[in-house]
Formats: structure tokens, C-alpha cells, sequence
């Protein structure tokens, strides 16, 4: 089973695609969404910040929404490699809907890059008004 998985992931290279892709966005987006689920159980933090929380909290769930699209998107093409390969034929691939997801994916990084930014900049900004409130 190795072999064909390793076949999968080289028909895939051909179209200049890695499946494993999405599950780096998948592991950041999890790790971008427990640190808001902690930061949002932190009652003492001013208005300001907490309804930040909450808005980085809703954008991360849309992403997570996305995320679930895109890879239901993405199953269609890796199930199609899956049979070209197992039947040793070309894979049937609309290269116009390929690239299509391709740029989605390409966006969607950017979006979730953008988020975890926006975290960590809410990071910096716990920790000032942490150090505001102790001084």
C-alpha cells in the first residue's frame, strides 16, 4: 500500500499539488482555535479585548468552515488520482477546476496566515494590558 500511495503523491507533484497541505492548514487552524477557546474563557480582560476574542473567534470559525469546503473540494481530484492509479490510467483531471482550487487553497492560506498574525497580535496585547493593570 505504500507504493500506491507513494504513486498518488507523485501524480499529484505532476499537477504541482501537495494533499498533505491541507493538513497543515487543518493543524494551525486548531492550534489558532484553542487559543482563542483559552483566551475566551479569560474573563478578566478589558471590553476592548474581549471583543476581539470574540470577533478572532468567529473569523476562525468561518476558516474552519472553509477549511471543511476546501477539502471536500480537494476529495473529488484525490479520489480521482486514487483511481487513475490503481487502474494505471491518467488521472481525468479539468485542469480549469484544478487550478481553480489551487487558487482557493492559495487564498485561504493567506487568510489563515492573516488570522494567526491577528492572534498573535492579540497576544501582544494581553500582554501590555497585563502589565498595565500590575503596575
Amino acid at each position: 500500500m505504500e507504493k500506491f500511495e507513494e504513486k498518488v503523491l507523485k501524480e499529484f507533484a505532476r499537477l504541482d499539488y501537495a494533499p498533505t497541505q491541507l493538513d497543515r492548514f487543518d493543524h494551525l487552524l486548531h492550534s489558532v482555535r484553542e487559543f482563542l477557546q483559552y483566551a475566551g474563557g479569560q474573563q478578566y480582560y478589558g471590553d476592548t479585548l474581549n471583543r476581539e476574542i470574540f470577533r478572532l473567534t468567529l473569523e476562525a470559525d468561518e476558516a474552519s468552515l472553509r477549511l471543511e469546503q476546501l477539502a471536500l473540494q480537494a476529495s473529488v481530484f484525490h479520489d480521482e488520482v486514487q483511481k487513475a492509479v490503481l487502474t494505471k490510467r491518467k488521472p481525468k483531471i479539468n485542469k480549469k477546476d484544478f487550478d481553480e482550487l489551487k487558487k482557493k487553497l492559495a487564498d485561504f492560506e493567506k487568510q489563515l496566515n492573516d488570522l494567526c498574525e491577528e492572534c498573535r497580535d492579540l497576544i501582544r496585547k494581553i500582554k501590555a494590558e497585563s502589565k498595565q493593570k500590575s503596575a
